[in-house]
């Protein structure tokens, strides 16, 4: 591997929901040379997140259309509320500046690739729609992997949107507040299967976007274009669902480059 040591960083208060513990045993799983650290300490400073902060719940309220997953998929948080939008490259710069404080030989080295995962949403600025798209995965090294962009960033079974506008209409036709006329029905995941904050699915969605990250770093291919392989970039959250939980499984070729990977 090109990578002489992999070190994958978490907030505490998420450990627990990707299984953080389980992480370098997976990697070294599929990479047995690999030299593999977990931090479960991670906490970016509220002055990195001040000035990512892109807004928060009621500027993204009114930026309604500002969401990934390109049909307006939007979740309330973890705690309840509408989740803040964060500026992902803002959020790569402030990890970078914080591993390059690490004390110790090993972590400013160029040949260390850092994983950070956040339970923050990440987003990323579109030139061409002018707005912003939530995001899983954002920089290169600093790899930033955003929980909350996991469940924003991949589209929605087309019934849920549906179901929700119809919710928004009898809303507005009757005057009421349109986050509550039929939210609660439309937001059911367990009729409209997507993963969700707390979902047990999680952990294995975690691991395959860690391995997307290893795989992007070695070789700098991004993503793959088999829409079966656990490489590729899902848009829809029922791919994600079949390429990480359901059926993960890598294609041929990238078989082939894992083999290669593993001395």
């Amino acid at each position: 591997m090109r990578a002489s040591r992999i070190t994958i960083s978490c907030e505490p208060q998420i450990s627990a929901e990707i299984n953080a513990r389980g992480l370098p045993e997976f990697v070294r799983g599929v990479f047995p040379a690999a030299q593999v650290e977990l931090r479960q300490d991670w906490a970016f400073a509220d002055g990195d997140r001040a000035k990512a902060l892109i807004c928060g719940a009621e500027g993204a309220r009114r930026a309604g259309d500002a969401w990934g997953g390109g049909l307006g998929a939007v979740d309330d948080g973890p705690d309840g509320g509408f989740p803040a939008m964060y500026d992902g490259f803002a959020l790569c710069d402030a990890a970078s500046e914080t591993i390059g404080a690490w004390p110790g030989p090993t972590h400013p080295d160029p040949a260390t690739l850092h994983v950070v995962f956040t339970g923050m949403l990440s987003c990323t600025f579109e030139e061409g729609d002018q707005r912003y798209h939530a995001r899983t995965l954002v920089g290169a090294n600093p790899f930033l992997v955003s929980l909350q962009g996991i469940v924003e960033g991949p589209a929605r079974p087309r019934g849920y949107y549906t179901e929700r506008l119809a919710g928004l209409y009898a809303a507005a036709m009757i005057g009421g507040r349109a986050r509550d006329a039929g939210d609660a029905q439309a937001k059911d995941a367990k009729k409209y299967d997507y993963v969700t904050r707390g979902d047990c699915r999680m952990p294995d969605v975690a691991r395959g976007y860690l391995l997307q990250t290893i795989a992007y770093f070695e070789t700098g291919e991004a993503f793959c274009q088999d829409d079966s392989c656990r490489m590729y970039n899902a848009h829809w959250q029922s791919e994600v669902i079949r390429t990480q939980v359901s059926s993960p499984r890598l294609c041929a070729r990238h078989r082939g480059m894992v083999d290669k990977m593993k001395v």
